[in-house]
């Protein structure tokens, strides 16, 4: 009965001295051979995130129908789990890659979930632990469509890409390219691109680019040349699915697009297949290439010149200029059987080398091809295992090749090449060991031996060897021994050459392993000591410590000890026991001892070297020696505590430091005050009970000091302790000291001050004792025209030793009298409440005035009359006189004598003189003001003024005898002129003034007048006058006449 397991068969692996590793495996549920064929193939092997591989295609069920299959494999290829996916119908895994989170997306074709069973995709996404699904996603219709590939970008955006029967709308129902994104976490389709472009459009393989588009590679059935031609296709899409071009790359009569790749610099490479007819050849696929520029333009094409089959699936770009491709062929194939395929080339489609893997009448493919981190390759594919019966059968099994940097893989493994048996003793033998073992699929022979058998002191010794066969089986190993005996002390070397072959095969091939030795001479004596190094470790200084090491005679001859000795001249070490001062022979295996002393001089690491003399070819040989020496020690910061001055009945600290300046522990027992215990006392640290103290640690102890008089202190404290010195002392000192306040000026007189005006002295408060000390208050007492504008203290103001604070007093006088009040301070000292007195006095001026008004009388228009007034100080201060000024609307006053600019000070029974003046320009009574602003009580003064304006002016005196009209004066005249008039009776006249050309100009007067001698006032500009000549005439009952006068402007 045939069982269903999984099979996982060992093509190639290596392990060894030339490569990396390198294998295939093959692998398929069905691997028991019987008269029935299996199809089990895979198509996309990957390298995981774990280190290890995965492969997925298809296997044949016990129903007879096809299931996904995922083989999850290690490192070195072997099966770690398998998982198959699918239904009642054919369904095969074409694509794999891994997301960062370690799941699988897998696309796959599968006929269960289509409708009519036709051909659908299928795409699930698998766990990366056990391969359990998380979601899945099918696309199709019930035409017979093909997945390719799918494709994850490194932020694990999903694409899956082949071809749908109808994919696009315009298409007609014919076969189209189509390009998916689906959701990352749900598997539903973001957006869908179709293909377009001819009759029928096929995507047979996708790749990612660098900027994160979709390079879509196939074939299309060129309608422009023929309805037969297809054509090779190649498409651009960025991630958003919007075509970025679309090429057609027409070339033979079948032209398949099968692999696509991006260069690091954005150049394009594409492989294909193609039908050609050639000389000497019959129309047979043939592998063909095509570079073209980022944008799918043209730049070279070539061919895969040679006669057979030869079909590219998948490409890789290795570098700027480098391509690796894997497909299947006949070109170097095995008696015209399909071989897998691995060839690198250059940019110029120059064949850098290519690799066939596979047996003889097989079928063998790879279709998927990566770059493994070691730079080897990982291709995917199958290959047939063969029944061994007499009717042979052939089983498909899916693959993984492991290839190393040139695609190498080997199938016959030898464990050692070169042999190295590196120096040997003269007439001694050595033996080493090679294993071989089959790691193919069939039986191989295999024969060796050496070039130089008989005469070479490098034989082999036993083993296999000679004609032996080996099973394609890892387990079965052949192994051969070979022996090394060297007769003189030369370098020797022998091949041995390993002739291999596949059975029933004849062919032959050779692998020579290189073996090699070299003579030496028999040892000289060895010295081995029992320590190369003695740690006595710690050890109080006074103290001693002994430890001992033994001398061996480890070889084979004689040793020969001449003298031991302490190299380092060292008081620390000594060797008390042993010492070697005359030569002595120790026999082989004998050994001889010595004791040594440690007895540490001074504190810390102590080193020393033991030198021991022989006749070894090591000698001198040296025994580091090392230890530490204790040294209990204390230190102290300070042996005198000195508190200083302090306040009476105030408390200050001070701080001991206890230092273990040595490197073992120390007790401490106690610490006391000694003396002085009223005054001094231990508030931090204190101790009764033994207290250790480790090495480098530190112990502080905190004394207290409160002074009672104002008197110097002196106290002792003792420490007691395991130290040396013990018991410690250390002296106590302090002072009781007082404040006292110093206050300057004791009085404070601010004099005379101008009631109304200000003053400010200051009073300095010093600390002139030898304590801190505290001021409380500082206030006034007594009259309120002192007040404190500096100084005042918000709460306790301290003032060290020498420190001051000022007080700031105004004196402010609001009358005139002496006043007087005290400051209070109250403070920490003595003395406290102090007082100071502050005395002044407060005076004024008094502004006294002769008159209160002055009456100038009738004055002629335009003259002068002038008047005096005095002002004097009656008041015991000074009186300020301010600046004068004139109320006076009509502008008929004037000040002729007494007026100042700033400011004008009469002491005590002072005076000023003020003169003046009253000038009428018209008629009528005039009034005004004189204003006199000053400091005293009211402030200011005031003199009023009056005076009364008159055009005629009556003189007293005589009555004239007769009339008369006399002549102006002055004449000629500017700008006023009189004009005498005598009038011997009371009478009525009219004044008139006429021009040069008898003209009146204006009527000056008209009206009664008393008998008299009078004047009258005549100003032109009154009348607005041009200057000239005029004639003014005076005309009554009883007279008349006439005068002239120049008017001159």
């Amino acid at each position: 009965m045939c069982k269903k397991y999984l099979f996982a068969a060992i093509l190639i692996f290596r392990v060894g001295w030339l490569y990396a590793l390198e294998f295939e495996y093959a692998y398929g549920l069905y691997s028991c051979f019987d008269t029935v064929q299996k199809n089990e193939r895979g198509y996309e092997a990957i390298p995981t995130s774990d280190g290890g591989y995965a492969i997925v295609g298809y296997t044949t069920t016990l129903a007879g129908h096809r299931d996904v299959l995922l083989v999850k494999t290690n490192t070195k290829g072997d099966t770690l789990w398998t998982r198959t996916y699918g239904g009642d119908y054919d369904d095969e895994g074409r694509s794999i890659k891994q997301l960062n989170d370690g799941s699988y997306v897998i696309l796959a074709m599968a006929k269960s979930f289509g409708a009519g069973n036709s051909a659908n995709w299928w795409t699930i996404r698998v766990s990366g632990e056990n391969g359990d699904m998380i979601w899945q996603h099918h696309t199709g219709n019930t035409g017979a469509d093909e997945p390719a590939r799918v494709l994850v970008s490194p932020g694990d955006a999903i694409y899956v890409a082949g071809t749908y029967y109808g994919g696009a709308p315009e298409s007609g129902g014919t076969y189209d390219g189509y390009l998916e994104k689906l959701n990352t976490g749900t598997g539903e389709m973001e957006w869908v691109e179709s293909i377009h472009y001819g009759t029928h459009e096929y995507i047979t393989n996708a790749a990612l680019a660098a900027n994160g588009d979709i390079l879509l590679v196939g074939y299309m059935n060129d309608k422009e040349t023929s309805s037969h031609r297809l054509t090779t296709l190649v498409v651009r899409v960025n991630s958003a699915g919007e075509r970025v071009w679309i090429r057609k790359i027409p070339n033979a009569k079948k032209n398949l697009g099968y692999g696509i790749t991006e260069l690091p610099n954005g150049e394009l490479i594409v492989v294909a297949s193609i039908d050609l007819f050639w000389s000497g050849c019959e129309t047979k696929p043939k592998g063909h290439f095509k570079r073209l520029t980022a944008t799918g333009e043209e730049i070279r094409v070539a061919d895969f010149n040679s006669c057979g089959e030869y079909i590219p699936r998948d490409v890789i770009a290795v570098s700027d200029d480098e391509f690796v491709v894997a497909g299947y062929g006949g070109r170097v194939g095995n008696g015209g059987s399909q071989t897998s395929i691995l060839a690198k080339y250059d940019t110029t489609m120059t064949e850098l080398w290519i690799r066939a893997y596979g047996g003889r009448d097989r079928w063998n493919g790879l279709y998927s091809v990566v770059q493994a981190e070691d730079g080897g390759f990982i291709a995917g594919g199958y290959l047939t295992m063969k029944d061994v019966g007499t009717s042979p059968k052939y089983d498909e099994q899916l693959s993984i090749l492991k290839t190393d940097t040139n695609g190498k893989a080997d199938q016959f493994y030898i464990s050692k090449n070169p042999v190295a048996f590196g120096e040997s003793y003269i007439n001694s033998t050595v033996y080493d060991t090679i294993f071989y073992t089959n790691r193919g699929f069939y039986p191989l022979h295999f024969y060796n031996g050496f070039d130089d058998p008989y005469h070479s002191p490098l034989i082999i010794h036993s083993g296999q060897y000679g004609n032996q066969n080996l099973e394609p089986n890892a387990a079965d190993t052949a192994w051969t021994i070979l022996k090394f005996t060297p007769p003189d002390t030369l370098t020797y070397t022998n091949n041995m050459y390993v002739k291999w072959q596949w059975q029933p095969y004849t062919m032959d091939k050779t692998i020579n392993v290189a073996v090699s030795g070299r003579g030496i001479l028999p040892p000289d004596p060895e010295l081995s000591l029992s320590a190369d190094s003695l740690f006595f470790g710690e050890c109080l200084i006074g103290d001693t410590k002994v430890d001992s090491v033994q001398i061996l005679n480890s070889g084979e001859s004689p040793l020969t000890l001449n003298s031991t000795e302490i190299s380092v001249k060292s008081a620390h070490f000594a060797i008390v026991e042993g010492n070697v001062s005359s030569p002595i022979t120790l026999q082989s295996g004998e050994f001889h001892q010595l004791l040594v002393q440690f007895a540490p001089q001074s504190m810390g690491p102590l080193t020393a070297s033991l030198s021991i003399l022989s006749n070894a070819p090591s000698s001198p040989d040296l025994i580091h020696l090392e230890g530490t020496g204790l040294l209990r020690q204390l230190s102290f910061d300070s042996q005198n505590l000195a508190f200083g001055n302090l306040p009476l009945g105030e408390s200050g600290l001070d701080t001991l430091r206890i230092s273990n300046s040595g490197n073992v522990n120390v007790s401490l027992d106690s610490i006391l005050i000694a003396s002085g215990a009223e005054f001094f006392s231990i508030s931090g640290g204190g101790f009764s009970d033994p207290l250790i103290l480790e090495p480098g640690a530190e112990h502080f102890v905190t004394v207290s000091f409160t002074p009672l008089e104002a008197i110097q202190y002196a106290g002792e404290m003792q420490l007691f302790s395991n130290f040396e010195d013990s018991p410690n002392s250390f002296t106590l000192t302090g002072a009781g000291v007082v404040p006292e306040l110093g206050i300057s000026p004791e009085n404070l007189d601010f004099g005379e001050i101008q009631v109304g005006g200000v003053k400010s002295d200051s009073l300095i408060l010093t600390n002139s004792g030898e304590a801190p000390l505290l001021l409380n208050q500082v206030a006034l007492s007594g009259d309120s025209d002192f007040s404190i504008t500096a100084g005042l203290i918000d709460g306790e103001l301290e003032l060290i030793p020498g420190k001051s604070h000022t007080v700031t007093i105004d004196f402010l006088p609001s009358t005139a009298v002496i006043h007087s009040a005290y400051l209070i301070i109250e403070h920490s000292a003595e003395s406290s409440p102090d007082s100071v007195l502050l005395t002044g006095e407060g005076v004024i001026g008094i502004a006294q005035l002769t008159a209160d008004s002055l009456n100038f009388g009738e004055v002629f228009l335009d003259s002068v009359a002038l008047d005096s007034i005095y002002i004097s100080n009656s008041g015991n201060g000074d009186l300020t006189l301010y600046p004068v000024f004139l109320d006076d609307e009509s502008a008929s006053f004037a000040i002729y004598a007494g007026t100042f600019t700033d400011s004008l000070i009469l002491l005590p029974d002072e005076r000023h003189l003020f003169v003046l003046g009253f000038i009428p320009t018209i008629e009528g009574e005039k009034l005004a003001a004189l204003i006199i602003p000053h400091n005293g009580e009211n402030v200011a003064d005031t003199v009023l003024l009056s005076g009364v304006g008159q055009r005629w002016l009556s003189l007293d005196g005589q009555i004239p005898q007769h009339f008369e009209l006399g002549q102006n004066f002055p004449n000629p005249f500017n700008p006023v002129t009189q004009i005498p008039l005598a009038l011997p009776q009371q009478s009525h006249i009219r004044l008139t003034l006429y021009s040069l050309t008898g003209q009146a100009v204006a009527i000056l007067f008209d009206g009664e007048m008393p008998a008299g001698y009078h004047r009258f006032a005549f100003v032109p500009q009154t009348y607005q006058l041009a200057n000239g000549v005029y004639f003014y005439r005076v005309s009554s009952v009883d007279f008349n006449d006439v005068k002239k006068m120049i008017y001159l402007k």
